[in-house]
């Protein structure tokens, strides 16, 4: 919404510069006859009373839409220039626009007598002050233009009222950021005046950390420059920072640190975490997999001639650290047993699941971030099953839903955002899967939070 209003004002702006090029003060340069223009003789036209008329030539550099008062016939427009038909005899040329009066042509001052079949030029001019617009980032910026201070609303914007045809030079600056220098000029024939937009760049200086690490993980107003080696050298912006360094099994480095256009060196003295698991939060994931179900009896023979389901999940669990090393996940998954050697009166196992996972893991990287865990857990749930021809839950029966129990053990690696796990889910319900249950080996994909 902000964006918008900001918006909204440069065009409001940009609008009101057009009105201004064409509604500044006209006036009169020059009024003469052309001796040697034969126009009027040439292309000849007469008034109401049958009287050949004389041709006024308005001269004028950028106006358009202007209105003459004791005219005849047409007025012809042309780039900087109107051919105005007029009675013989007339004492004045009153010229305006839609809105004002702009100037009157007195000849009886200027010393002319309009005859017929002569030509006439009348020389206008405009003095023109437009606004000129600058948006700048930061908003913090100062701006001077031809040695005056041009202050800036909270959002950057400054405006200066400019003559056209003056040149005017401009410095932009702020601390912690390159200065721009330059200069505009807004021209008598410029239709719309565009305004500046600025964005400074920062100034960037060499630091150089020295810690009792072997390398740490950058944050200025915890905003992250990434991960340098101990003694390394890193650019960063010039100015004032809030600065905390972060390391494995370490506790958080934090001071202000002012970074100037000079060298920079910052060192550091981080004291061991005496329980890093405290730093690492939850993470969720979202998972979709699938795999083979076999009879709990072929668990030493699973083949595909064993092969009794194909059992297909989509989850959603949340890994929570104990200790670095180790983590519990619980989540929510449905499950369906697809198959026809799994159904039941032709219809599908279907089933909502709670796995409770305890893990242990092998970290990778930073924190959370990667790493490979082992893990193991019951599996809590209840089963029913779905009409295949209706495609929806059959509930005549209390013999078509149970409860569902059994277990997991999984593999996962983890990197970044994404995982890939392997499990083998042992999986009993009496009622919706029958016998003494399935053992069902699955690969899953998902993504981490």
């Amino acid at each position: 919404m902000k964006t918008f209003f900001k918006i909204l004002f440069l065009t409001l702006m940009l609008q009101g510069n057009m009105f201004l090029l064409h509604s500044q003060e006209i006036k009169i340069k020059e009024v003469k006859m052309l001796i040697n223009d034969l126009a009027a003789s040439k292309y000849q036209r007469k008034d109401s009373n049958g009287k050949i008329c004389a041709i006024v030539r308005i001269q004028i550099p950028t106006n358009t839409g202007l209105e003459f008062s004791n005219h005849v016939g047409n007025v012809q427009h042309s780039t900087g220039e109107y051919i105005v038909y007029v009675s013989p005899g007339i004492k004045s040329l009153t010229i305006s626009n839609d809105v004002n009066t702009l100037c009157v042509v007195d000849f009886v001052k200027e010393g002319i007598e309009i005859s017929s079949k002569r030509v006439y030029q009348v020389v206008l001019s405009q003095e023109q002050s437009l606004n000129k617009v600058f948006k700048i980032e930061p908003v913090n910026a100062s701006l001077i233009v031809n040695g005056q201070i041009v202050s800036l609303s909270e959002d950057g914007v400054g405006i200066i009222e400019c003559e056209v045809d003056k040149m005017y030079n401009y410095t932009i600056s702020a601390s912690g950021y390159e200065t721009i220098e330059d200069a505009f000029m807004i021209s008598s024939e410029d239709e719309t005046v565009e305004p500046i937009n600025v964005t400074l760049e920062r100034k960037m200086a060499m630091v150089k950390f020295q810690a009792n690490v072997d390398n740490v993980e950058i944050l200025l107003d915890d905003e992250s420059w990434g991960v340098v080696d101990n003694g390394q050298q890193i650019e960063l912006p010039v100015g004032t920072w809030n600065v905390r360094l972060v390391a494995d099994k370490y506790d958080d480095w934090m001071s202000e640190v002012t970074v100037t256009e000079q060298s920079n060196v910052v060192n550091a003295s981080l004291k061991k975490s005496e329980d890093v698991s405290k730093k690492l939060r939850p993470r969720t994931s979202i998972y979709l997999g699938g795999g083979f179900a076999f009879p709990l009896e072929s668990r030493t023979e699973m083949n595909k001639e064993n092969v009794k389901g194909y059992p297909a999940k989509l989850g959603l669990d949340v890994e929570m650290y104990m200790k670095r090393w180790l983590t519990f996940r619980f989540g929510i998954e449905a499950m369906v047993l697809c198959g026809n050697e799994i159904q039941i009166d032709d219809k599908t196992p279907f089933s909502v699941n709670i796995p409770l996972v305890f893990s242990i893991n092998a970290p990778l990287g930073k924190f959370n971030r990667n790493h490979f865990s082992v893990g193991l857990g019951p599996v809590i749930g209840y089963a029913s099953l779905l009409d295949d021809e209706e495609n929806s839950s059959s509930s005549s029966s209390d013999e078509d839903k149970g409860l569902l129990l059994g277990g997991r053990v999984e593999a996962r690696f983890s990197f970044n955002h994404f995982i890939l796990g392997v499990n083998v889910d042992y999986l009993n319900s009496k009622k919706v899967i029958g016998g003494d249950g399935v053992i069902a080996p699955m690969v899953s994909l998902g993504y981490k939070f």
